[in-house]
């Protein structure tokens, strides 16, 4: 569902309007079915509720985002703003109900196309203007009579690029009074104006009207009125030209078509166009250049050699208005994101995050959005699209990823965790694909893969062989790669994966790629898979002590389950992993039966024993949450054991039951101090159930349990480091190689040698 103060971006026409019952007691029918399955169409969904009611002779409203699921009537609200006075609930058969003040009047706006056929649109207006700082009329107040709720959507610029603001306001409008709320806002850098907007009700017009910062400014509202008019193009007013002023014949309007090969544009006033890419200016088109046809003038241009690079490029083109003052206008279709990809790429997706480039080997992995969103545009209801699959943020900051140079590429995954059966299989569909012997490479950041298949053909062992073939420097967040062998025939190519979190995946072909490659990419490209394909060191033969003072790293193995297993973990009961972690990671689900997990740290593997006997803080810490419709067993303890196993000192939080927090995480942390010489080992171990004995896993959910210990050491006395190498020297062996490599401080690879010795 798309909301814009844009006409051109639909009419915001997604919203009807129902009214409450007189009893403030009863609840009122919303025609919302939160299962999903009203009018045959499955899956969850996203609302907007607008409120607005008479309460003792004051005008109180809010807005509230509700989430619906698509099975067993679940649905989740939030609170965004206003008078927190609604209540809200499902009858029997999945129907949303509301109930609050009495004559209450309801918007709502769903993100589905089941809502479309209710009669009674809410009214939208669209509102621009030249200069923010003059008075703009939204609408007239008696449409706002008795009482009515608005959310107004503004935005502005003061200059070029990021010189631009939106803010979002909750209006609430009553006889005589008018009060406005600042939902959210958003600025550029350079951006000088910010939450100016000014809205008051002219006494002599009667019109809700708006001033605010000078320059460029548009306005739309969504209300919670009834629009009268049946047919709503009919509303569609002139708009005018935001940059000049102008309307009707004084408005300026051109439009521009950029292809891989040519730019095409037409306009209605003769005007010098300037053309850039990647900021910097290509091409001017003088006003001699263009060509009449009718009452409007056209241009036609071809890209020249080395215009467009290879890769991503952000096309401009503007139009140099030379009235009072030189005005530059941005035309539509610009900006544009133009693609070059490399010789050989076919097909180059990047799963659920934005276009990105690869640092290696150029490639663009386009982003799916703009390739698999079912869009749908009617100035009558509205945009909408549909993707199928859920998007899962892998980690926080890029740096976490080990394994790769194009991190960026492994910050999100499609997902199969969603609620809808029929989205659980992530589906992408390629026609018109060249036939032929291509290589598909898969981006993955877990080693178990699920089922994956293409064309009809299973190819999980595949790929999942070539997975556990690469060494996990950080498991979890280290990225896989597989390439898999695949023959087009029917110039058709369909990739279905469950149960994987696909990251990206690019179709090429192997010989073309590669002999176009740079040569200095493809020196890195293959040392850096015959770097990755030997055992890191463990232990550096160089020690040297230094100041470290702060928190060790998280001692514990497959803590959230990262490894899509149990493993590292001494588990019993029925288990199973969840995306929906806590933060940015996955989860444990228990099931109806007591389901439990313990894992043990030696603390000598990290850390001396002199060190451990000076009694350093050890902190062991998990987050857990309600299960499906709350409730549900919780229970962790934390214990410190000496050389052979004797628990030395014991937490333990004891059995923690009928959990409902609205399903947000808690923490249950604990610090072990001054409990004297002797602890060697720290054992976790936590227990959860269903309360309910549903069968499957509907239980407690655990996530980022950590075991974790201070640290502080301090150099010696006078050390500047003099007898270390700029240039370190490792030595790797297994049973039949040794590989020598030196590495200056920055971790560059200097120098590669592999010798091979022979066993007698």
């Amino acid at each position: 569902m798309l909301l814009s103060n844009w006409k051109v971006n639909g009419h915001c026409g997604h919203g009807f309007v129902f009214k409450g019952s007189d009893d403030c007691e009863e609840y009122t029918n919303c025609p919302l079915n939160v299962n999903g399955c009203y009018d045959k169409i499955h899956g969850g969904g996203c609302s907007l509720i607008i409120c607005s009611a008479l309460q003792e002779n004051t005008v109180v409203s809010a807005c509230y985002l509700i989430r619906s699921g698509h099975k067993g009537n679940i649905f989740q609200k939030s609170f965004i703003k206003g008078e927190d006075q609604w209540e809200f609930s499902v009858n029997s058969s999945g129907q949303l109900l509301v109930k609050g003040c009495t004559h209450s009047v309801y918007s709502l706006y769903h993100n589905q196309e089941n809502l479309n056929n209710n009669n009674n649109k809410a009214k939208t207006i669209f509102v621009s203007n030249h200069d923010g700082s003059l008075h703009s009329k939204l609408i007239e107040f008696s449409y706002c009579l008795p009482h009515a709720s608005l959310i107004a959507l503004c935005s502005h610029s003061c200059g070029q690029q990021d010189a631009t603001s939106a803010s979002v306001y909750l209006i609430t409008l009553s006889k005589g009074t008018t009060r406005v709320l600042l939902l959210s806002e958003s600025f550029g850098e350079g951006c000088i104006h910010r939450s100016e907007w000014k809205f008051e009700v002219d006494k002599v017009t009667k019109f809700l009207q708006v001033c605010g910062p000078p320059g460029p400014a548009r306005f739309a509202l969504i209300t919670n009125i009834k629009e009268e008019t049946s047919n709503l193009t009919e509303l569609q007013s002139k708009d005018i030209c935001v940059v000049t002023g102008g309307s009707d014949e004084g408005l300026f309007m051109g439009c521009v078509e950029i292809g891989e090969g040519r730019i095409n544009g037409i306009l209605n006033r003769r005007c010098v166009i300037y053309i850039s890419v990647n900021s910097s200016i290509v091409a001017q088109i003088q006003t001699e250049e263009l060509v009449a046809t009718g009452s409007n003038w056209i241009f036609n241009r071809q890209w020249a050699e080395n215009e467009i690079l290879l890769g991503l490029n952000l096309v401009q083109v503007f139009a140099y208005l030379i009235t009072d003052q030189t005005q530059k206008i941005e035309l539509q279709g610009s900006p544009c994101q133009l693609i070059k990809q490399p010789i050989g790429v076919v097909v180059a997706i990047n799963c659920g995050g934005p276009s990105y480039q690869s640092l290696v080997d150029n490639v663009v992995y386009v982003s799916e959005h703009s390739q698999f969103a079912n869009y749908s545009y009617s100035y009558v209801f509205g945009s909408r699209w549909k993707c199928l699959g859920g998007i899962k943020a892998n980690v926080s900051v890029t740096q976490q990823i080990t394994g790769t140079e194009d991190n960026f590429l492994y910050l999100t995954s499609r997902s199969p965790d969603v609620e809808a059966a029929e989205e659980q299989d992530v589906i992408y569909t390629f026609d018109d694909v060249s036939n032929g012997n291509f290589i598909l490479r898969l981006h993955c950041l877990v080693v178990n893969c699920g089922r994956i298949t293409v064309n009809g053909e299973n190819i999980s062992q595949k790929v999942q062989s070539q997975f556990h073939q690469q060494y996990e420097i950080s498991p979890g967040c280290h990225a896989h790669t597989a390439d898999i062998y695949v023959t087009i025939t029917d110039h058709h190519l369909r990739i279905c994966s469950k149960d994987t979190a696909l990251c990206a995946f690019v179709l090429f072909n192997p010989t073309l790629l590669k002999k176009h490659l740079p040569a200095k990419q493809q020196v890195f490209l293959d040392s850096s898979y015959l770097v990755e394909s030997f055992k890191p060191i463990q232990h550096t033969l160089l020690k040297k002590e230094v100041k470290i003072v702060g928190w060790s790293q998280n001692l514990l193995q497959n803590a959230s389950g990262e490894q899509n297993s149990m493993v590292h973990w001494n588990a019993y009961g029925d288990w199973t992993i969840d995306e929906s972690g806590h933060g940015m990671k996955k989860a444990f689900i228990t099931s109806h039966m007591r389901c439990t997990k313990q894992q043990e740290v030696d603390l000598t593997e990290f850390f001396c024993v002199d060190y451990l006997d000076t009694s350093p803080d050890i902190q062991v810490s998990e987050w857990y949450r309600e299960g499906v419709c709350g409730g549900g067993f919780y229970s962790m303890t934390a214990s410190l054991m000496d050389e052979n196993g004797t628990i030395m000192k014991q937490f333990t939080t004891g059995e923690i039951g009928k959990i409902y927090k609205n399903n947000e995480w808690q923490e249950v942390s604990v610090t072990f101090s001054n409990y004297g010489p002797g602890v060697r080992g720290v054992a976790i171990e936590s227990y959860g159930k269903d309360d309910k004995y549903w069968d499957g896993h509907y239980g407690t959910l655990m996530s980022a349990a950590m075991v974790r210990v201070k640290r502080e050491s301090r150099p010696a006395d006078n050390d500047v480091y003099d007898d270390i190498n700029l240039v370190r020297t490792f030595l790797m062996i297994d049973s039949s190689s040794c590989m020598l490599f030196n590495v200056n401080m920055d971790y560059e690879i200097v120098c590669l040698m592999y010798l091979v010795i022979i066993f007698l």
